[in-house]
């Protein structure tokens, strides 16, 4: 069997990690590395045994959801209900206010603000990735393509106005 070029270069390094008095030390680019590292040099121990979160079930799991194997296939149907129910509740993006309309208005936006507005006034220079309403479309549709109600945003510091005010994104 031939190994590709990018299989011997991680070989290599899992060779050097090997290699290592401590272990991780050597210069590790990246998680890919770390996780490759895990998975051939330690073998992890098995997640311990917890019982089944379904009630007055006896049995022991190692499962992440925390159900026995009997009782899985329900938990994953409940999951699968809950989401259709949460993404039928939100409506399209269209329905929302972020049309076409809206594209073309977040381009212009982003075109004449590129960097993080938020940013700027703290002496910072991020790119803006996003456009945030200052005025909910929900609460102001009228406002939804007015470029006054409209910030430039980097992703950090949209988030930050969205945990600040208790909305949704």
């Amino acid at each position: 069997m031939q190994t590709t070029n990018t299989e011997h270069r991680w070989n290599a390094i899992i060779q050097a990690i090997q290699g290592a008095k401590t272990g991780f030390l050597v210069a590790v680019a990246g998680a890919r590395i770390f996780t490759v590292f895990l998975q051939r040099v330690i073998q992890l121990p098995e997640r311990a045994l917890r019982p089944c979160k379904h009630s007055a079930c006896p049995a022991l799991t190692r499962d992440a959801s925390g159900y026995c194997e009997t009782h899985k296939p329900e938990y994953e149907q409940r999951q699968r209900e809950q989401n259709t129910r949460y993404e039928r509740s939100r409506g399209s993006a269209a329905s929302n206010g972020y049309d076409a309309q809206w594209n073309k208005v977040r381009l212009i936006k982003l075109r004449h603000n590129p960097l993080c507005e938020d940013c700027q006034e703290a002496g910072r220079v991020t790119a803006a990735v996003l456009v945030h309403h200052v005025k909910p479309v929900k609460e102001h549709p009228e406002l939804r393509l007015t470029m006054s109600n409209l910030r430039s945003l980097c992703v950090q510091c949209h988030e930050l106005h969205h945990r600040r005010w208790g909305r949704e994104k």
